[in-house]
């Protein structure tokens, strides 16, 4: 046999300045894992401040679409006197039967669904004709009305009386 002859190496050991990365990297570590943490939660923190303006947003559009507008009063009034059921009123006095029957005023009040009439009449039993007229004449006109004496005085010149139409809902 025949003899080996080689250089052996010694076993490589860091330097100075390698332990001194290594230790530095062991001591900024848990710097770094905890500035992570703080950032991670800031994020999150963001994430929860925007989610909670959109969530106040929409709460506040949701209000804002739910609540009732300031002229909403008048509105609804508007609505009421554009309901047409008040001219069917003026059609059945057309039509009723009005002998001995004068008519003094009539004033229509279509956000009440009503009508007003002031009326001279020969006698009461004229006048009991004209009420009965219009509440058949109402049956025959769309609107569905009803007619109601409300006062009757005697006078020199006749009976004179008040009556009201109401408009019934449907």
């Amino acid at each position: 046999m025949k003899p080996v002859r080689g250089e052996f190496r010694l076993p490589w050991r860091p330097k100075a300045w390698q332990w001194a990365g290594v230790g530095a990297a062991l001591l900024l570590a848990p710097a770094m894992e905890y500035w992570l943490h703080v950032q991670q939660a800031e994020q999150q923190a963001a994430r929860d401040l925007q989610a909670s303006l959109l969530a106040e947003q929409a709460a506040a559009a949701a209000s804002a679409a739910m609540a009732v507008p300031p002229y909403f009063a008048s509105l609804q009034e508007f609505l009421k006197k554009r309901d047409a059921t008040w001219s069917y009123a003026l059609t059945v006095l057309e039509k009723a039967d009005g002998t001995g029957i004068t008519l003094s005023s009539v004033s229509v009040s279509p956000a009440d669904r009503r009508v007003n009439i002031e009326l001279q009449s020969t006698d009461h039993d004229a006048l009991l004709r004209y009420i009965s007229s219009l509440n058949e004449k109402s049956d025959e006109t769309p609107g569905n009305w009803h007619w109601q004496l409300n006062s009757a005085q005697r006078a020199p010149t006749g009976v004179v009386s008040t009556i009201t139409g109401v408009a019934r809902h449907e």
